[in-house]
């Protein structure tokens, strides 16, 4: 094994096959219950529940196909499906949680040998290398990484609160604003403006790890634009094109569910609308946001 570097003493190189399984993952329909004990796993969280499971406790997932850089670490046995890696650890010698902060400074791209969509094979897990310290040196800097992890989600968590707050703010402006608009100009109903008015689908489509098309629902509507995240959903081109909506570049969304109200303008995204996000194309000379406020 060609060492990256020197390390201190007490430390080895070790490769990923004899410290670390690696778990394919299985297709899940003959397990699906979404009553199961079991959650159903993909490398962007929870799909569903099942019966059985594949991967023990503090397991890390790694994508196999589609998103492979974005570790997660489960605590409770769960089934994988066969686009996710189970990574168990071998506690004799090394930490689960050592091993899913490992994963998470390590970048699976370079792995990658699809000139199309991202894809990891076993074969080439097995033989990452990685600097392996003594039990008592790996708890140490686990304890150390979870105090500077726990102050990461604080700041977050505060930064949120301010921007929750400069939300309201903005919202009791524009009250005091369109309040006085109100007493001076006529009301008029929505449909008036508006050539399309509607919502997503009532139902849930079938998904797809490999589609290229996200399944918004209300919670994807903030900031004036449709946000994708890890969790968003995927589909096929198939299941898009049974229930596509006519979108146009005067396409509105609002959240109609859960947060209510959040306001997003469409801009050529490849999505699929869910039930709680509803949508109205304006009609030409209705001004849009940017066009009425070119400077926001």
């Amino acid at each position: 094994m060609n060492e990256l570097y020197e390390l201190p003493e007490g430390w080895e190189w070790s490769k990923w096959n004899s410290i670390v399984n690696v778990k394919n993952g299985k297709n899940y329909k003959e397990v699906l219950n979404p009553n199961g004990q079991y959650p159903i796993y993909g490398s962007g969280g929870i799909m569903n529940y099942a019966d059985e499971y594949l991967c023990n406790e503090n397991t890390v997932i790694i994508g196999r196909k589609g998103t492979i850089n974005s570790p997660i670490f489960v605590k409770e046995k769960f089934w994988n499906i066969d686009t996710a890696f189970g990574l168990e650890a071998n506690e004799e010698s090394l930490l689960p949680l050592f091993l899913y902060y490992f994963s998470l400074h390590f970048n699976f791209l370079t792995l990658n040998k699809s000139t199309t969509l991202p894809s990891l094979a076993k074969s080439n897990l097995q033989k990452i290398a990685m600097p392996l310290p003594p039990l008592q040196e790996q708890k140490r800097i686990v304890v150390k990484l979870d105090t500077l992890f726990e102050k990461i989600d604080k700041a977050i968590a505060l930064h949120q609160k301010n921007m929750d707050e400069a939300d309201a703010f903005m919202g009791s402006v524009l009250n005091d604003v369109f309040g006085e608009l109100e007493e001076k100009y006529k009301k008029k109903q929505l449909n008036e403006l508006v050539s399309k008015l509607g919502d997503g689908l009532h139902g849930t489509p079938k998904y797809d790890e490999n589609g290229e098309y996200y399944f918004i629902n209300g919670a994807n509507v903030k900031n004036n634009k449709i946000t994708i995240n890890h969790n968003t959903k995927k589909v096929n081109y198939m299941e898009y094109n049974k229930y596509k909506k006519e979108l146009n570049n005067r396409t509105v969304f609002v959240s109609i569910n859960g947060t209510l109200g959040n306001i997003g303008l469409y801009n050529n995204e490849k999505c699929m609308l869910g039930k709680s996000a509803c949508y109205f194309n304006l009609l030409d000379g209705i001004p849009l946001c940017q066009e009425s406020c070119p400077n926001l």
